[in-house]
């Protein structure tokens, strides 16, 4: 579906639109508080909560399970009651949980804080992803999916640097 200039050439349906860079750049900046987090948590495992190496471990499964788990349900939300509702409350739970997780005492009471950021991150990747796809023209789905995916890696992949320097 390309339209045609006044010189014969085709034009693309236009991708990068002001909604799509934000939600784009809100992913981003999202995914980088998650892997802020990459660094950080085995050190207050290790230190204030004394768990080991399995205690790290059964952490990240956690986060993971309850993040797997919630996606499908959360899809349907997001057909249900939209994708910003997914975005907002998915980034507020995990927000949360993250203030939560620093009061915690007891191992237990930090797999529940990261099973909450778990649901929280499923449901600001699933809010964005679909509200991606929407924005992007038909034949440019692919192109706003790549655009998407460097959001949540390159998030993941710097926020490390940042949770090493905090």
């Amino acid at each position: 579906m390309s339209t045609v200039t006044n010189t014969g050439g085709p034009v693309q349906p236009r991708l990068l639109t002001k909604p799509f860079v934000i939600v784009t750049l809100t992913a981003l900046v999202f995914f980088v508080y998650i892997g802020m987090l990459v660094p950080i948590v085995p050190l207050f495992i290790e230190g204030p909560i004394g768990s080991g190496e399995f205690g790290i471990g059964l952490t990240i499964a956690v986060f993971a399970a309850a993040a797997i788990v919630a996606r499908p349900l959360l899809g349907r939300l997001a057909d249900r009651h939209g994708r910003r509702v997914l975005l907002v409350g998915g980034a507020t739970l995990a927000g949360l949980a993250g203030i939560a997780t620093s009061q915690v005492t007891e191992f237990w009471q930090l797999l529940l804080t990261r099973g909450i950021m778990g649901i929280g991150e499923a449901a600001v990747f699933v809010g964005s992803a679909t509200l991606i796809a929407d924005l992007s023209p038909r034949d440019r789905r692919a192109e706003g999916a790549s655009y998407f995916s460097v959001a949540v890696f390159g998030g993941i992949g710097v926020g490390p640097i940042f949770g090493e320097f905090l």
